[in-house]
């Protein structure tokens, strides 16, 4: 999947999982994840890897930080910033620790698109979660923090 995923042919990797799935042939959770991943890379389809996602869960199958930080990267990097934040949210309320990763992409993701107090807040959260941030989240998010 990931072949077609880098090769941008989003039909290709949907073909494939539709034949794997009327074969019947299961899919754990690293095979979703990098469908989801191969999708957006091909397509940028926001919506067909949300529709994967929730089929994961019906499969019983909970997602992890790794998956939910391809579709929230994807989904901030789109400019969409309510619902990256919304399934960052919905990934805590699911007991998924987000990771420095998860809390990069969507710090850089309010700085890019000028919300820099969202950025600030989501900051101070990873600060008190004892998560330490990439050097590049720190610079891009330093000219929104308070002196002390």
């Amino acid at each position: 999947m990931k072949f077609y995923g880098d090769r941008s042919d989003a039909e290709k990797l949907l073909e494939i999982y539709q034949t794997m799935r009327r074969n019947k042939v299961p899919f754990d959770l690293r095979a979703y994840t990098v469908l989801i991943h191969a999708l957006i890379c091909a397509s940028s389809d926001i919506r067909a890897s949300r529709a994967i996602l929730d089929e994961m869960q019906k499969e019983h199958l909970e997602p992890s930080v790794v998956t939910y930080s391809v579709l929230i990267d994807a989904l901030a990097k789109a400019g969409n910033l309510r619902e990256a934040r919304e399934l960052f949210e919905l990934m805590k309320v699911r007991g998924i620790k987000p990771d420095r990763v998860a809390y990069d992409i969507l710090i850089q993701g309010y700085v890019r698109m000028g919300h820099g107090p969202e950025g600030r807040q989501l900051y101070e959260e990873m600060l008190l979660s004892k998560i330490q941030p990439k050097v590049g989240t720190y610079i891009a998010i330093s000219p929104f923090l308070t002196p002390t």
